[in-house]
């Protein structure tokens, strides 16, 4: 969990995880404002 197929870029990058998010048709303007606000809390947390 965590290396979505790409552990040579994680190996590359030295980093032990990542996380990502997919979009398509039936997402709403609301989820993804969601999301942008998550993660924002996110970087803060983490910076």
């Amino acid at each position: 969990a965590g290396h979505h197929c790409a552990m040579p870029l994680h190996d590359r990058f030295k980093i032990p995880a990542s996380s990502r998010a997919s979009f398509y048709l039936y997402n709403t303007e609301e989820e993804i404002n969601h999301l942008v606000v998550s993660l924002q809390k996110v970087i803060k947390m983490f910076s």
